[in-house]
């Protein structure tokens, strides 16, 4: 008889535990809060109008592959991470894609962020730095455009962080990179400056700092500005 009371007071016991637990574990972990990180020209209403959840639901039910598919669907958004934070937060952390690169495709244009992905076509450059030297196979918003490889990435990458600052900065007009060990930039006034490769960039940053400004004020709107040689820069006439 004791044997049989102890059994139902330890099933009564495991019962009430378990019912405890599920009672406290859905009002725990309730979604409170939705945190977004990494959003500048979008607001947060902008952002959660893709984001199919509802305050109160719980976080173990939310979706959070079908969150970042959602958001994948906004070509100026690159989605870093969507996950839960314990108890009751969902973290959303973005980052926006700036347009940089105008690459010429068939009889139109396709604007990209510095890593060649893909946010809009225009029947223009539209203002930005046109990339000469890739030929794309093929373009989708959102995706890096077929025809520029990682090391192609990486010469543009390396291009701009150099000149992001430079004199020339928001004069560029066009990068050719059509043979790598001989690039070639355009800048808006109609001079061409040659860098060759992407080695010693500071020092070539540094020449053409120097004397970009000298053969501006000297009305030079031709030529060549040529900071390829590893003994300083030079200016060639056309």
């Amino acid at each position: 008889m004791r044997t049989g009371v102890k059994r139902a007071l330890v099933t009564l016991f495991t019962l009430f535990t378990l019912a405890a637990a599920g009672f406290l574990g859905y009002y725990l972990f309730q979604l409170t809060d939705i945190e977004i990180q990494g959003n500048e020209s979008f607001s947060n209403e902008q952002i959660l109008a893709y984001v199919d959840v509802e305050m109160g639901q719980n976080i173990f039910t939310i979706d959070l592959d079908a969150i970042r598919r959602e958001l994948g669907t906004i070509p100026y958004i690159e989605v870093l991470e969507v996950k839960r934070v314990y108890p009751s937060k969902l973290l959303i952390r973005l980052r926006e894609r700036t347009l940089k690169l105008a690459v010429k495709y068939g009889d139109t244009f396709v604007l990209t962020d510095e890593a060649g992905t893909a946010v809009e076509m225009a029947p223009s450059a539209q203002g930005l730095i046109e990339l000469r030297g890739v030929t794309v196979e093929a373009a989708a918003i959102g995706s890096r455009i077929q025809g520029l490889d990682d090391y192609d990435v990486y010469l543009i990458d390396t291009i701009l962080a150099t000149f992001e600052e430079s004199v020339i900065g928001e004069e560029l007009s066009y990068i050719d990179i059509s043979i790598p060990t001989m690039i070639t930039m355009g800048v808006k006034n109609g001079l061409k400056i040659r860098i060759g490769d992407v080695d010693n960039m500071e020092q070539k940053l540094a020449w053409i700092d120097t004397l970009y400004p000298r053969l501006v004020e000297e009305g030079k709107r031709f030529g060549t500005l040529d900071a390829s040689s590893k003994y300083g820069a030079s200016y060639i006439p056309d």
